[in-house]
């Protein structure tokens, strides 16, 4: 869990848009610089961004009693347009990525692949690596314990790779 995230959570727990004073509530950070005018974007169900307006202590302009509320329509205003937004790039990332692991799926591998070995200057002595790797026996881990037992191997195994190799 990311604390900046609790933290915003706590802050929107009643789904309404908050002006944050210097030293207010578990955002105290932000609030040092000034006055801060937030406000949730979402479904009301779920917060999917926020969007934040900061007045800098001493500013000569202080927010209006009505830029909350105006705050509060940009957000409800916007709230479609970001869920699109994430939902395309979801559908994105699923449509290049293996569901399971994570990983590029095999089209996405082999636009990789290409890209990196096109950007090969056969003068510098990096090249790219393609490495195949085969897991033993793993088709005894279906046929003895079933297929949920072979994804749970196959993405601790994605896991393990990713976390030691380059993007």
């Amino acid at each position: 869990t990311c604390p900046a995230a609790e933290a915003w959570a706590e802050v929107f727990a009643a789904g309404e848009a908050v002006a944050l004073a210097p030293g207010d509530g578990p955002l105290a950070e932000l609030a040092a610089i000034g006055t801060v005018l937030a406000a949730p974007v979402g479904d009301g169900e779920s917060l999917v961004g926020i969007i934040v307006v900061a007045e800098r202590q001493g500013a000569s302009d202080h927010f209006r009693s009505n830029d909350l509320t105006r705050l509060t329509t940009v957000a409800e205003q916007f709230a479609p347009n970001l869920r699109k937004a994430l939902l395309h790039q979801r559908i994105d990332f699923e449509a290049r990525h293996d569901a399971l692991t994570g990983l590029p799926n095999r089209a996405s591998f082999e636009r990789l692949v290409n890209a990196e070995l096109a950007a090969v200057h056969v003068a510098d002595d990096a090249w790219p690596v393609v490495m195949l790797m085969d897991l033993d026996r793993f088709k005894e881990v279906n046929d003895t314990l079933g297929h949920d037992a072979g994804d749970t191997v196959l993405a601790d195994f994605a896991g393990r790779l990713s976390s030691v190799l380059r993007p």
